[in-house]
């Protein structure tokens, strides 16, 4: 088995992420199976998803087990595993592992391993290197250069509601590996079978464009806007096109220059809310918003903005900025996405 390499500096990362039960599980009343795990530090950056098998007595319990172990892996090994040639050795470590965390947590349920099935998908960055790994149906897709493109593909058995699993016998053959340098690689994003039924395109192996508007929310909306936003886009709009749960989760590097070179309509696409009407973003007040972004790559009160934007568009700009996630106001001081990156 060979790694799968790509050639893709590597700033902040930041990640948004959720799980909506199906209409299936919904109705019959069982919980989401689905999980998402996200983990950031100085040192590394990893989010992991995984989709429990319906056919499994503890799918749900074995998908949080996969995602929590393999952050956890990464967490403590990613240089081992990267520096690593074989890949099939990173492989049997990793699923070694997690079967065995799974043995015991199914022998206190009174269960087989095979009771704790589920997929997993995960992606980690640490400096300028990202590794990925996927078992099983669900995309991992990347955004290079402002357009996203599919890593990793759904693997499925012989009919198309078949797929392999963490527990499968033939585990080891179906893991797949990926490591590479980031470069321009701004952002990854992992999904469950249930978000690919809707934006993923099998015929061409394509994720859809508007996965494109996705990551660029995701670069510049606070992380709890952005799950919000994320979860009424599954309610509102995928959920109805599969019986599936649905799960999503993203991961984006923190620059400044993403927002200031966003297209107009989109960065008014964006600032438009149910407290912001279109008639209040004309492009010179879409101007005004953008001189207070680019100051707020450090921390500052009303005062200090203020002096720095004298001509009494702050108070409206703000109100806009606050309405749609892209400025909060924490302890009297004002702050985007990007004020950690100068603060």
């Amino acid at each position: 088995m060979e790694w799968k390499i790509s050639e893709r500096k590597s700033a902040g990362w930041k990640s948004s992420g959720c799980c909506v039960p199906g209409s299936d599980h919904r109705e019959k009343q069982i919980l989401c199976q689905d999980r998402i795990y996200q983990y950031h530090s100085e040192q590394i950056n990893v989010i992991a998803l995984a989709d429990g098998a319906g056919s499994a007595r503890f799918g749900g319990e074995g998908a949080e087990i996969a995602v929590r172990e393999c952050v956890c892996l990464f967490i403590t090994s990613f240089d081992r595993f990267y520096e690593t040639e074989d890949a099939r050795i990173v492989s049997r470590k990793i699923l070694d592992h997690l079967l065995r965390t799974l043995y015991f947590s199914a022998k206190k349920n009174k269960g087989e391993v095979k009771d704790m099935a589920s997929t997993l998908l995960a992606a980690a960055v640490k400096g300028d290197r990202y590794l990925l790994v996927h078992i099983g149906d669900g995309v991992i897709g990347c955004r290079k250069n402002g357009k996203m493109y599919a890593v990793s593909h759904p693997e499925n058995g012989e009919f198309a509601n078949e797929t392999f699993f963490i527990t499968s016998q033939n585990a080891e053959t179906h893991f797949r590996l990926y490591k590479g340098e980031i470069q321009d690689i701004d952002c990854f994003l992992l999904m469950s079978d249930g978000a690919q039924s809707s934006l993923y395109r099998a015929k061409n192996r394509k994720l859809i464009e508007e996965t494109e508007r996705l990551a660029i929310w995701n670069s510049c909306l606070f992380a709890e806007i952005m799950n919000e936003t994320l979860n009424n886009t599954i309610r509102k709009v995928l959920i109805n096109y599969t019986e599936d749960d649905c799960s999503l989760v993203m991961m984006n590097r923190i620059r400044p220059e993403d927002y200031q070179n966003m297209e107009l309509s989109e960065k008014r696409f964006l600032l438009m809310t149910d407290e912001v009407t279109e008639a209040e973003l004309t492009e010179e007040q879409i101007r005004q918003t953008d001189e207070i972004m680019r100051n707020l790559l450090v921390p500052l009160t009303e005062e200090e903005l203020k002096k720095r934007i004298p001509d009494g568009t702050l108070e409206k700009g703000l109100r806009i900025l606050q309405a749609a996630g892209l400025v909060k106001n924490t302890c009297g001081r004002y702050r985007s996405v990007y004020t950690q990156i100068g603060s």
